[in-house]
């Protein structure tokens, strides 16, 4: 019996003596982590405490900056902010007119490169005096000094097409750059003195760019006399070279932007160059400006022996849309029937009694062939027939194939299917024979070819 007690009081003990070692290794673990996380926190206190005086070191040195580039401005005397001593600069300017491509211009370049600096350095503090800059500025655009800023600046730029705030940024001149400053200040004043500008120069750029901007500011309130400046612009420059760069530009702009009817100034598109070659795009860019009326000049073109076979293909592909409701455009589709030759008839005659019935136009929503138009090219189908066709068997066959499609679209009164209407053609065998027509065609034309690449 003692010997069990003594055993259980030994075991007692070693239990005691083993609850007490965890709990002094425990102890020792949390007060080792606590220490830790102290001695952790207190070392990001310090680094903290030594971010913040650097931190306020480098605020210190940023302030003393700043009060330093104060006091060198307040140093500056007032004259050299004034407006006066800021336009008298640009008399000291050169003009740069040509380029400066090639290292042999890197030193000129860096002298116009400084130029530009002090130019927009010039404009900044014109626009920071405000208002009281308008006598300056009115004052210099009066004198007519100009320092032409860019180089190789054409004599008319794009500047319908080109951001007000882009070319205020680069100005081309130092006019157009003034005239920037007024467009910057967009107050009653400044457009005033932007819109006398406009009718009072003569170069086109001002004009453009002021009306651009004008309308822009303003469209109820300068709409007419913009539309009043580019017109005279236009008349003044009707003969000279600079028309080829900008004419469809500010005839599109007088019309979108200025609701202008310029059907009369249209007529001024030559769709001929000066070495007698037809400009496809002039005719696309004046049926876009025009529309119908612009078809009598181009038929006048169409007329002549000059142009091509090729070039009358593609410009009937132009004006097809005007094909049986315009008498234009039916007269320029049998001119180029006359012209042909008999064995040239079959293959280019049924190519264009094919576009006659406009097969590609079916699946658009926004094209339909209105009833009068059907009927007109459905008379003229049968007049190219009686005229043209005689033993043409291909010619004969692609008038009928156009002849059914015009008349399905008639009947139907709904739209048809490009691709069942093509897959019922190409079943008759039909463009197999017109594929060894063309090649035919092409043997005996083959400048053709070399035209339509």
């Amino acid at each position: 019996m003692t010997t069990k007690l003594t055993i259980s009081m030994k075991r007692l003990c070693i239990f005691f003596g083993i609850s007490a070692l965890i709990v002094a290794s425990a102890a020792v673990i949390v007060f080792q982590i606590q220490h830790s996380f102290d001695r952790k926190l207190d070392q990001e206190r310090t680094d903290w405490t030594l971010k913040e005086a650097l931190l306020q070191a480098s605020l210190k040195d940023l302030e003393m900056a700043i009060e330093a580039e104060l006091s060198n401005k307040a140093k500056m005397t007032v004259p050299q902010l004034e407006p006066s001593a800021l336009v008298e600069r640009f008399k000291d300017m050169q003009n740069y007119t040509n380029s400066m491509i090639g290292e042999e211009n890197a030193p000129l370049h860096n002298q116009w490169r400084e130029q530009m600096r002090e130019a927009l350095f010039v404009l900044q503090g014109l626009r920071d005096n405000g208002e009281k800059s308008l006598d300056t500025i009115r004052a210099y655009l009066r004198s007519g000094h100009n320092v032409e800023l860019i180089p190789n600046r054409m004599t008319a730029p794009r500047l319908l097409s080109f951001s007000v705030e882009t070319a205020t940024m680069m100005p081309y001149s130092s006019r157009l750059g003034l005239m920037g400053v007024l467009v910057n200040l967009n107050n009653s004043a400044s457009l005033t003195l932007l819109c006398e500008t406009m009718l009072s120069t003569s170069d086109p750029a001002e004009i453009c760019y002021a009306a651009q901007a004008l309308m822009r500011a303003n469209k109820e309130v300068f709409r007419s006399v913009c539309i009043k400046s580019l017109r005279q612009m236009l008349v003044v420059n009707s003969k000279d070279s600079l028309m080829e760069y900008f004419l469809t530009d500010v005839l599109s702009f007088l019309k979108e932007k200025c609701g202008d009817d310029i059907s009369d100034l249209a007529t001024a598109i030559d769709i001929i160059d000066d070495n007698g070659k037809l400009m496809l795009i002039r005719v696309i860019k004046k049926l876009d400006l025009v529309g119908e009326s612009a078809l009598p000049s181009i038929r006048e073109t169409f007329s002549r022996p000059e142009v091509t076979l090729t070039e009358r293909m593609k410009m009937v592909s132009i004006f097809d849309e005007y094909i049986g409701i315009n008498s234009d455009a039916n007269s320029m589709v049998k001119l180029m029937f006359d012209g042909l030759g008999d064995s040239d008839v079959d293959f280019v005659g049924s190519t264009l009694a094919i576009m006659i019935s406009d097969l590609n136009s079916y699946d658009f929503e926004q094209y339909t062939l209105l009833p009068e138009m059907i009927q007109g090219r459905l008379n003229l189908l049968n007049e190219l027939e009686q005229s043209h066709a005689d033993d043409q068997a291909l010619f004969k066959e692609s008038i009928g194939i156009s002849r059914n499609i015009l008349n399905q679209v008639a009947t139907s009164g709904v739209q048809l299917s490009t691709e069942e209407m093509l897959k019922q053609i190409d079943q008759s065998g039909f463009m197999d024979r017109a594929a060894k027509a063309m090649i035919e065609f092409t043997k005996d034309n083959p400048e053709m070819v070399d035209e339509m690449h």
